[in-house]
C-alpha cells in the first residue's frame, strides 16, 4: 500500500507508529487547506508581506521569495510558514467571486462550456457546441455541420499548439484556435453569413536559449484567401478587433484602447529595431492590380459630434522622430510630385514667436512667395525705442559701402563659371564695423552667428532573419536563417575645421541691415541738403 492516499495526498498511518498524532495532524491541516478552498489571488508569484494563517494562493509561473521553486502550486500559510500542495482533477476554488475549476492542468471557471473539455484526438459529428474548448487534435469531416450559437473555442489559452481542418460551418459561427485554422469550402461554396475564422497565440518563454533562433509572438494574425470563384464581397483580414461600448449616461471611462502594446526593456542586451506598428506590402507573382494601399488607415469621421479632441495621430514623445520618405499631404491626399510636404491650406506655428523656419545650418534654397513679407512692428511690442547713437550712425554710414557682389560656393560647385552672380552684405564685414566703433555687433539683431552641424551617413552591421518578401526564410530545421547585412543611417554631428575646432555659420536680417543702411544715407543726404542750405 502506498504511503498517501490517491487523490488528496492525505498521509497514510502506518501499522503501530509511534507518534501518530502528527500524522493525522497534517492530514488534518491539509484537508483544512483544499477543501472548499479560498484563494486570494490566482497566478500570483510575490508572497504577501504579512499573511494571516489560512490565507491562500495560486501560484504564478515565476514565483519569487519563499514560493520559488513552486510554480502553479496552492499556497497556504499555517502558523506564519507556508505550505505548498499540488492541484488535481476536479480540485475547486472560490476567488475574485468565481469558482474555478482544475481540469488537466488548466483552470477554468465553472460553467464556462456547455460541452466538456476535451483532449486527445476526437471526430465530433452532428455535434452541437456553444462556447466549447477543446484540446489536441480535433477533426471536423465535412458534411458535419456545427450550428454555434456565440464561438467555438479550440484550443482556448492556455491550451495551445492545435490545427483544425474545417469543412463546413454554419451562419454565425466564430471558429478561434490555439494555432491555426484551415477552412475548406465545400463544393458548393461559403453560403453563410457572418462567418469568422481567427488564430490566436499566447505565448511565453521561460529559461535559456541556447542555439539557434526563437520567434516570440504574444498575437499573431494570418489570413490566406485561396478562392477560385469571387461572387461576392469578402474581406481578407490578418488582424481585427471591435469594442462595443455601452456603458450607462452619467457613467465615465477613461481610456478605450483598439491595440494597446506595452514594451519593457530591462535586459542588458541591444536591441536593433523596435517597432509599435509594422507593415510590409509585398508581390510575389500576383499579376492583379491594387487601387490603393493604406499602411494606416484612421477613420473616426462617425465620431465628429461627439469628440472634443479628434487626433487621427497623436505623438507624445518630444524627442521623438517622424519619418516620411514619400510625399506628405496637409488637407490634401494627392500631394504634387517633386513635393515631400503639399499644404492645401494655411500653415500656422503652433505659438507666436516661439519657433523657426529653417537654422543657420539647415536653410531653405530659395523661397517663392507672391506678396512681399509682412514683420510684425507693433509699438506696443517694444521697448527702449531711441534714435541712432553717433556710433550707431557712423556704422549706418559705412554699411552702403559694403554691398559686394559674390557667388556661392554650392552653385560654383555644381555649374562651375556658369554660377550667377548675387549681391548683397557679407556679416562678417559687417561685424567688423561695429567692432571698429567700439560696438558688440552680437548685441544688435542684425547680425547673428550658430554652430555648424552636418548629417553624415554612417554604416554599422546588423544581424536578422534574412526575409523573402514578409515572409522569414525557414531552414529544413524549422530554424529561421539569419544574415548580416551593413545598414546606412544618417547621424547629426559638429561641422569642425582642420584644427578640431567647430565651425560658426554668420547670418544676417536683411531688413535690419538695411535700415541701418537707409539711416545712413538719410544722414548723408542732410549734411548735403544743410550745406547747400535746402528747405526740407
Amino acid at each position: 500500500m502506498s504511503d498517501d492516499t490517491a487523490r488528496l495526498k492525505l498521509p497514510h498511518l502506518v501499522s503501530l507508529q509511534e507518534l501518530n498524532a502528527v500524522t493525522w495532524n497534517e492530514a488534518l491541516e491539509q484537508i483544512d487547506a483544499l477543501v472548499d478552498l479560498h484563494l486570494l489571488g490566482q497566478f500570483v508569484n510575490t508572497p504577501p508581506a504579512s499573511p494571516q494563517d489560512g490565507d491562500a494562493y495560486l501560484i504564478g509561473g515565476a514565483p519569487t521569495g519563499a514560493w520559488s521553486g513552486y510554480a502553479y502550486k496552492i499556497a497556504s500559510c499555517r502558523d506564519g510558514a507556508w505550505r505548498f500542495y499540488q492541484p488535481f482533477n476536479g480540485l475547486s476554488a472560490f476567488v475574485a467571486g468565481t469558482v474555478i475549476v482544475y481540469v488537466n492542468g488548466v483552470w477554468q471557471p465553472v460553467g464556462s462550456t456547455d460541452f466538456a473539455t476535451r483532449s486527445g484526438s476526437e471526430t465530433l459529428t452532428g455535434k452541437t457546441l456553444s462556447n466549447a474548448a477543446l484540446s489536441g487534435t480535433t477533426g471536423f469531416p465535412g458534411g458535419s455541420a456545427i450550428s454555434a450559437s456565440g464561438w467555438i473555442g479550440v484550443g482556448k489559452a492556455p491550451v495551445h499548439t492545435l490545427d483544425v481542418v474545417r469543412t463546413d460551418v454554419t451562419s454565425n459561427a466564430f471558429v478561434q484556435a490555439g494555432a491555426s485554422v484551415v477552412y475548406t469550402a465545400t463544393p458548393g461554396g461559403l453560403t453563410g453569413t457572418n462567418f469568422v475564422i481567427a488564430g490566436y497565440y499566447a505565448a511565453t518563454l521561460n529559461g535559456p536559449v541556447t542555439s539557434g533562433s526563437t520567434y516570440l509572438r504574444g498575437l499573431q494574425g494570418s489570413a490566406t484567401l485561396n478562392a477560385t470563384a469571387m461572387g461576392a464581397l469578402i474581406e481578407t483580414l490578418g488582424l481585427t478587433f471591435a469594442i462595443y461600448n455601452y456603458q450607462p449616461a452619467g457613467s465615465s471611462v477613461v481610456n478605450v484602447c483598439g491595440t494597446d502594446v506595452w514594451y519593457n526593456h530591462r535586459g542588458g542586451g541591444s536591441l536593433t529595431n523596435l517597432f509599435g506598428f509594422r507593415w510590409i506590402g509585398a508581390l510575389s507573382g500576383g499579376t492583379g492590380t491594387i487601387a490603393n494601399s493604406y499602411g494606416l488607415y484612421l477613420d473616426t469621421s462617425a465620431l465628429d459630434s461627439c469628440i472634443a479632441s479628434n487626433y487621427g495621430v497623436y505623438q507624445a514623445g518630444g524627442n521623438a522622430r517622424n519619418y516620411f520618405a514619400g510625399r506628405v499631404g496637409l488637407g490634401t491626399s494627392s500631394p504634387l510630385a517633386g513635393c515631400a510636404l503639399d499644404a492645401a491650406g494655411h500653415v500656422f506655428p503652433h505659438a507666436a514667436n516661439s519657433y523657426n523656419l529653417g537654422s543657420s545650418s539647415y536653410y531653405w534654397a530659395n523661397g517663392y512667395i507672391q506678396n512681399a513679407w509682412t514683420v510684425v512692428s507693433d509699438e506696443t511690442l517694444k521697448d527702449d525705442i531711441a534714435g541712432l547713437t553717433e556710433a550707431e550712425m557712423a556704422v549706418a554710414k559705412r554699411i552702403a559701402s559694403l554691398i559686394a557682389t559674390y557667388k556661392m560656393k554650392t552653385a560654383v560647385a555644381e555649374k562651375g563659371p556658369l554660377a550667377r552672380k548675387h549681391c548683397g552684405w557679407i556679416a562678417q564685414r559687417i561685424e567688423e564695423v561695429f567692432a571698429d566703433h567700439g560696438l558688440d555687433p552680437f548685441a544688435y539683431g542684425c547680425v547673428g552667428f550658430d554652430p555648424a552641424t552636418k548629417t553624415v551617413t554612417r554604416v554599422r552591421s546588423v544581424t536578422r532573419p534574412k526575409m523573402d518578401g514578409p515572409d522569414a526564410v525557414i531552414d529544413a530545421d524549422g530554424t529561421p536563417v539569419m544574415e548580416t547585412v551593413d545598414e546606412a543611417y544618417d547621424e547629426e554631428v559638429p561641422d569642425c575645421d582642420e584644427s578640431g575646432a567647430q565651425r560658426t555659420i554668420h547670418n544676417l536680417r536683411l531688413e535690419e541691415v538695411t535700415a541701418f543702411a537707409l539711416a545712413g544715407l538719410a544722414a548723408r543726404v542732410a549734411a548735403l541738403e544743410a550745406e547747400r542750405g535746402d528747405d526740407d
